[in-house]
């Protein structure tokens, strides 16, 4: 096993051009929120503790008291809109909510962590939610992402999906010679995947590191990647792993919906939740 992973961390490059920023993004975004989206997002819970809510939102949009740790309120809705907005919204609303909820689950730290919560579900959404909502936030996601990286490991669980979101990014950025990341990332896939290989020997792609109901939003980045011409032979064989990796856990999760239902699922996975903050 492998102990020295230096060449496989982001490339200083790509630091150097896009500056780490915890914050750019995030304060970009919760200038643009309104009260009015505010009181929507909080009504998420199904309408519960609404008031509760919409305070504690207001000081996470108003960076008020951003060192202490997020609680119950605001995270249940927030995670509840990270996940989709509804539909019936107005575009512009369901992705600037999107984008607000993932970005403040990252940035402001909470019970489990001392940092914010980087996981694979909150990039994904930002992922697909940013580029939709305004082109211009691109580049300070990609500095969200490459401060993410910065300050974690090529082994751990979700570098992977944050170094490929990178990538992704890259790649819509004109001039940004995405190619060579995406060598990059294809090469610290490759070696850093044997790390994983207690918890999760059957892993062949990043994509099977960990269990992430964001699988299908990555996919349609996946999907998008692999139309590009003469992509490198590692990167292509990467990109159609993980595709094949999907296609397969989307059939599981639909197989699970048939049998349970979706209203089952959730509540299933509320009551986890709920139990965890309990015995916090």
């Amino acid at each position: 096993m492998r102990e020295d992973f230096d060449e496989l961390r982001i490339p200083s490059e790509i630091v150097e051009r896009y500056p780490p920023d915890r914050f750019v993004l995030f304060d970009l975004l919760r200038s643009q929120v309104p009260d009015t989206l505010l009181k929507e997002i909080a009504l998420a819970d199904y309408g519960q503790e609404v008031q509760r809510h919409l305070d504690a939102l207001k000081r996470v949009r108003n960076r008020q008291g951003e060192d202490q740790r997020l609680d119950w309120y605001p995270r249940e809705v927030l995670e509840l809109v990270r996940w989709g907005a509804p539909k019936e919204w107005p575009a512009h609303d369901r992705q600037l909510a999107t984008s607000f909820c993932a970005c403040a689950l990252i940035v402001m730290p909470w019970a489990a962590s001392d940092e914010g919560f980087l996981e694979a579900d909150s990039v994904a959404a930002l992922l697909i939610a940013v580029p939709e909502l305004d082109s211009d936030l691109i580049v300070p996601l990609i500095k969200l992402l490459v401060e993410l990286l910065v300050h974690s490991e090529p082994w751990d669980e979700d570098y992977l999906y944050v170094a490929f979101g990178c990538v992704y990014l890259l790649y819509r950025v004109e001039g940004a010679d995405w190619m060579r990341w995406a060598d990059w990332f294809a090469t610290t896939e490759r070696e850093a995947l044997p790390w994983h290989s207690t918890m999760y020997p059957q892993a062949h792609s990043f994509l099977e590191i960990r269990s992430t109901v964001s699988h299908e939003r990555f996919q349609v980045l996946v999907e998008e990647l692999l139309k590009v011409p003469e992509l490198a032979p590692e990167f292509k064989a990467s990109m159609e792993r993980a595709a094949l990796v999907e296609d397969e856990g989307l059939a599981k999760v639909l197989g699970k919906v048939a049998i349970h239902g979706v209203s089952a699922i959730w509540q299933m996975a509320k009551s986890r939740l709920q139990d965890i903050f309990r015995r916090r």
